[in-house]
């Protein structure tokens, strides 16, 4: 069936190979066979790109019916990816509620998942679940997966100490600001150091802003703005100039 808006009473009919206007190429595309073929490659690329577990529009698969319909056919063979996110993301939701017991084992599950697991998405799902509970050993297996190879995975990381609030997930947070090597990964972990006030922070915050990446500077100065209650907002100068101040021991400019 041709697709077509429908506005009110009236049904706009388009034709998808309208997208290419140029004439030259509009009246090769417009031929049935070259038409069909173009359309064929189209919906070919749709569903790869939104069916695939790691395609970069998966998440828009939910709102396809023929990509929902293709995961109901494949959840009666085996458990899906699809599946699988759905449950990692329901224990997230319910983490807190489990018992002491309940959740040593959901971590001694998830610890060798997050290990083993080749699905960029489903190792950054269980990172967020682990990080809904509240121990020592899920603190552990979430340090361990800041040297997850991948960026996404060690950005959930260190969301997930971001609400630790414990003073090893701090120093971590630190650590990642200085020794990472993916930009956003040092950011989330210089916007997550705003939940971390103290001299630690407020120092390693400072170096930041020694850098040249204003992305960078941008998240330390909102960070210092948090953790010293301070006013100052984006301006590199006058921070620098109030933490120093503030190392010499001086009276603190009012800004």
């Amino acid at each position: 069936m041709d697709p077509f808006f429908a506005t009110g009473e009236t049904a706009i009919y388009w034709d998808p190979v309208d997208l290419l206007f140029l004439p030259p190429i509009y009246g090769i595309a417009k031929r049935p066979v070259v038409k069909n073929i173009l359309l064929a490659v189209v919906a070919t690329l749709v569903t790869t790109l939104t069916g695939c577990a790691e395609g970069p529009l998966w998440k828009a698969g939910g709102y396809l019916p023929w990509v929902r319909a293709k995961w109901a056919q494949e959840e009666q063979i085996a458990e899906t990816v699809h599946a699988k996110k759905s449950r990692l993301r329901a224990l997230a939701k319910r983490a807190k509620q489990l018992s002491e017991a309940e959740k040593e084992q959901t971590v001694a599950n998830l610890a060798p998942f997050i290990e083993n697991e080749k699905i960029i998405q489903l190792r950054v799902d269980a990172i967020y679940a682990l990080g809904e509970i509240n121990s020592q050993s899920a603190e552990n297996v979430v340090i361990r997966s800041l040297k997850d190879p991948e960026a996404e995975v060690r950005i959930a990381a260190v969301n997930a100490l971001t609400q630790r609030r414990t003073q090893t997930a701090g120093q971590e947070l630190i650590r990642v600001t200085r020794s990472d090597t993916d930009k956003d990964v040092r950011t989330s972990a210089i916007r997550g150091l705003s939940s971390y006030p103290g001299d630690a922070t407020v120092a390693a915050l400072g170096q930041i802003l020694n850098e040249p990446e204003p992305a960078l500077q941008f998240a330390a100065m909102e960070s210092l703005d948090a953790v010293t209650g301070s006013s100052i907002g984006i301006n590199v100068t006058k921070w620098k100039e109030r933490l120093a101040s503030l190392q010499n021991g001086a009276t603190q400019p009012n800004y």
